[in-house]
């Protein structure tokens, strides 16, 4: 650990000045979001122990409400391993593809996003490396006007039908230009690891304006990131991961702390459970726990709401769950030219 905190100790304090700079976030975002890695950078295609990775997450929020929130986010990516580099600790190319579905509030808006994100790792030693991604999605953004009320419709007493209310269009479709780094590193023959970067999204500022008069822009959304796990112990971990992200005048900072308790260390049998908390700065405390079974691991969380909109949610937040399933082929065993024969 020693040799590890000396060689990456400057990396680790950049990633966390980053990601609690007082810089002034409202895409897609989760709790748990190192568990949904592409909506935090495309820079973290490709950074995951195995080969192929499946990913979903699912969060509901604010229910109770009348302007509850659904997402859900499915998401794939892979390493494009060549024969002479499987036994290598780093991938130099990978690929992703994402799906994200967003609907909240009384128009039923609804955002529809589709992404395909690559990523390139240059190699900066034996257990360390620099991780350039890219991603460009296609974007549509819609509501329901024939569920909306407007002010014309009413005439002091009863509603009346009609408004003068009109939209160009109700549908909108668009295009976006992401963009980030990552500084990653993994321990020898450890479960250390540390990814310290920044995603940039809708570097081209696309408009999605329902009216023709308009000139919406969607704003640039940064989202600084440090994900950490440290081995304590044979059967002990600890992580340390923290998110701060700010689009337009949207700001938001998440802390998370978990201690994952290896059950089992056997191979092909491996299982933990990891109980954490974290904290949405100045909104939520979301307590989580996730099990790690093989190469599976499931989360569950729930946000309870400690900001001053309590009044409405009564404390509740949401729950949110996630689902990843990572692939590792078997490698194939080195070449023995004087293997002994044994009779």
């Amino acid at each position: 650990m020693n040799k590890f905190y000396s060689k990456h100790f400057l990396a680790l304090i950049l990633g966390i000045f980053f990601a609690f700079s007082s810089l002034q976030a409202q895409d897609i975002h989760y709790s748990q979001f190192g568990n949904s890695p592409l909506n935090v950078s495309p820079a973290l295609t490709g950074a995951f122990d195995g080969d192929t990775r499946f990913g979903a997450n699912f969060r509901s929020q604010w229910s109770n409400v009348p302007v509850g929130y659904t997402q859900f986010t499915g998401f794939t990516d892979m390493k494009f391993v060549r024969k002479k580099l499987e036994d290598k600790p780093f991938t130099p190319w990978a690929g992703g593809l994402m799906f994200d579905y967003d609907r909240a509030g009384d128009s039923q808006m609804n955002l529809l996003q589709l992404g395909a994100s690559g990523s390139y790792t240059l190699g900066l030693g034996q257990r360390s490396g620099l991780i350039i991604g890219g991603m460009l999605s296609g974007i549509q953004r819609a509501f329901d006007n024939s569920v909306l009320r407007f002010g014309d419709q009413y005439n002091g007493k009863d509603p009346v039908t009609g408004t003068e209310e009109v939209f160009a269009t109700q549908s909108r479709l668009y295009a976006s230009i992401d963009a980030g780094l990552t500084y990653r590193f993994v321990a020898s023959e450890k479960r250390t690891s540390l990814n310290v970067g920044v995603g940039a999204f809708h570097l081209n500022t696309p408009k999605r304006n329902f009216f023709d008069e308009a000139n919406e822009e969607l704003p640039r959304r940064w989202s600084f990131f440090a994900l950490t796990t440290f081995q304590l112990t044979d059967a002990l971990d600890i992580t340390l991961n923290a998110n701060h992200q700010f689009q337009g005048v949207h700001t938001e900072t998440v802390l998370s702390a978990g201690i994952p308790i290896h059950l089992e260390t056997a191979r092909t049998k491996e299982l933990a459970i990891q109980p954490g908390i974290k904290w949405r700065i100045d909104d939520a405390i979301i307590p989580f726990v996730l099990i790690h079974y093989r190469q599976w691991q499931a989360g569950l969380s729930y946000d309870i709401n400690t900001s001053p909109f309590t009044a409405a949610t009564i404390n509740r937040g949401g729950p949110e769950f996630s689902l990843i399933h990572i692939f590792k082929r078997p490698r194939e065993a080195p070449f023995c030219p004087l293997c002994p024969t044994y009779l």
